[in-house]
């Protein structure tokens, strides 16, 4: 049986919501992962994961543990200068 988390984010921010979702695509070849913006300017922003293979809620940690590791990666580089 599917398993579906939805995760509502007041503040609106694709620009980490949308790497979020293809994490989480890459992660689990069962899962669905997508959002919605209820108001372009206002919001809020909804992600809703489904996964019949994983639990939705590691998917969204794993998927934050990468965009996080990507993120320190681009900073390490930037402090050696590379």
């Amino acid at each position: 049986m599917d398993e579906e988390v939805r995760v509502v984010f007041e503040n609106l921010s694709t620009t980490f919501v949308d790497p979020l979702v293809d994490y989480i695509l890459k992660e689990d070849s069962s899962a669905s992962a997508s959002y919605v913006v209820e108001h372009h300017l206002k919001g809020p922003l909804t992600m809703t994961v489904r996964s019949s293979k994983s639990d939705p809620r590691e998917l969204i940690a794993r998927a934050i543990d990468t965009l996080v590791a990507n993120v320190d990666k681009v900073k390490l580089d930037l402090e050696r200068g590379s």
